[in-house]
């Protein structure tokens, strides 16, 4: 009798963990984020300014003819100098890209640059 007591703990623990915590049940999808490309060239971003929508948000930075190695810095404007997490794009080769992890952006303004190639501070509006 514990033992069937034990499994049907154990049943239910796993349908719920199943319904709640692993994801889109059958028939739903999880909504892909929104993919936004930035090109670097030699001393700025194409293009200076952005607004998006609230939402999640994968950046592609793009290092278009820049003859050494690009990065990209996301952060809040209203908190200088504190990065958005995940925004983190690594090193980029000349002709090369690479994206950012998903990045979620609430409503306010970002600024965003390169610590690498001397760029000025870009505003994306959020709304």
């Amino acid at each position: 009798m514990r033992r069937a007591f034990l499994f049907s703990v154990f049943a239910f623990a796993a349908t719920l963990f199943l319904s709640f915590g692993a994801g889109p049940t059958q028939g739903q999808t999880a909504a892909k984020p929104n993919e936004v490309e930035l090109v670097q060239t030699p001393g700025q971003f194409e293009p200076k300014e952005l607004k998006l929508k609230a939402g999640t948000y994968v950046f592609k930075i793009v290092n278009r003819g820049i003859d050494h190695k690009v990065g990209f810095y996301l952060q809040h404007d209203n908190e200088k100098g504190r990065k958005v997490a995940k925004s983190d794009a690594g090193l980029i080769g000349t002709n090369k890209s690479s994206k950012t992890g998903v990045v979620t952006l609430k409503p306010g303004k970002y600024v965003y640059s390169c610590p690498l190639n001397p760029t000025p501070h870009y505003v994306i509006t959020v709304e």
